[in-house]
């Protein structure tokens, strides 16, 4: 009985070794703030991640897999060193297809997002549900965020809200979150149009609710030109106070080159003064959504295939006075040296309305990946 036991343990720990994947990444970024007067600030972050992914069913018809990450990150600057480790994965997923669609079930830890990527795009603690074919996708999510680790995930709350802080983790803003999208790809002409509704509601001395419904329509102008309209609007009450509405507008075009590997896009974002994301997103210029009108642009082109350059700006106003704010120019170089190996260099220059308030910002990264 002995044998079969510890010939069976055996077996599975074989089949496991030979099914499952696993890997890792390390990451290295130093990063220059220079102002145009003070002090230059720096720092240095080194991240050491580590995931696998099991498998446990591979048919036709059906799979199943369990899914997890853990990250290491180690941070240092000329005021203080800090230790950090994170769980940004945690996944346990059900796929099932039939003719020419799938039903797909994830629980755990995973990243979700609302369709604009600029509400709620992080990781959180849930259940979600996509329902995908050929005339209509949907997807419902329902999750916690009040046990992520707040040293990686960086979400708008109360001011006065105090974090619960440890040596390596620090509890995150707890909101239950609700979320549902319906997509209706290629509706007419190869347009695409989607619909989604997101609710918030802040827990434990969190004194806000957030409500937001938003619209987006994608899709083929030309050949090689593209265009992407997005409207949201937001109701938030803080502090008991009534819900109060605001509204996110975005629209872009993208023209891809046909002959070179290259796109250039423009683009507009409008945020009103009572408009605010969950997850705090900002603009170019590191600007929060809220109270900005933005127009830029976007050129990305590849000369060779292991070395992409790409060049942006964009100029920024506050909404309810049209003052000026600044004006963001950004520049990045990504080398491929192999396969498992990147190397990049950007730049970024803040030209403030006021001269003295101008910055510029220097970041060196490597990736290897193994």
């Amino acid at each position: 009985m002995k044998k079969i036991l510890i010939a069976t343990i055996c077996l599975l720990c074989n089949s496991f070794c030979f099914s499952a994947e696993f890997g890792g990444i390390i990451k290295s970024n130093t990063e220059l703030l220079i102002p145009t007067q003070g002090d230059i600030l720096w720092g240095e972050t080194i991240d050491a991640s580590a995931y696998t992914k099991i498998p446990f069913s591979t048919k036709d018809d059906f799979n199943s897999y369990f899914a997890v990450e853990g990250v290491y990150r180690f941070r240092i600057t000329q005021n203080e060193t800090t230790n950090s480790l994170n769980l940004p994965l945690i996944k346990l997923n059900m796929t099932s297809y039939f003719g020419n669609g799938f039903v797909s079930v994830s629980a755990g830890r995973f990243f979700t997002s609302d369709i604009t990527s600029n509400i709620f795009a992080q990781e959180s603690d849930g259940v979600s549900g996509i329902y995908m074919t050929d005339v209509v996708n949907a997807s419902m999510y329902a999750g916690y965020t009040g046990l992520l680790n707040s040293r990686f995930v960086s979400m708008h709350g109360n001011s006065d809200y105090e974090f619960e802080s440890g040596n390596f983790y620090d509890l995150s803003l707890p909101y239950i979150v609700i979320g549902g999208t319906v997509s209706l790809p290629y509706l007419f002409l190869k347009q695409s149009l989607s619909l989604d509704v997101w609710g918030f509601i802040g827990t434990q001395n969190i004194n806000r609710n957030n409500i937001y419904t938003s619209a987006s329509i994608t899709g083929p102008i030309s050949n090689q030109l593209f265009y992407t309209l997005i409207a949201s609007g937001s109701f938030i009450n803080k502090e008991e106070q009534s819900f109060t509405p605001g509204l996110f507008a975005s629209g872009e075009i993208d023209y891809y080159f046909s002959k070179i590997s290259s796109v250039v896009s423009a683009y507009a974002k409008y945020a009103t003064k009572d408009f605010e994301t969950v997850t705090i997103t900002t603009t170019l210029a590191g600007l929060n959504w809220n109270n900005i009108l933005a127009a830029g642009f976007s050129s990305t082109i590849i000369p060779v295939n292991p070395l992409s350059l790409k060049v942006l700006g964009e100029a920024v106003l506050q909404v309810d006075t049209m003052d000026y704010l600044g004006t963001q120019f950004a520049a990045e170089c990504r080398w491929q040296v192999l396969s498992d190996v990147l190397f990049q260099v950007s730049g970024k220059y803040f030209l403030a309305k006021e001269i003295d308030s101008s910055t510029t910002n220097v970041s060196v990264k490597a990736i290897i990946s193994f």
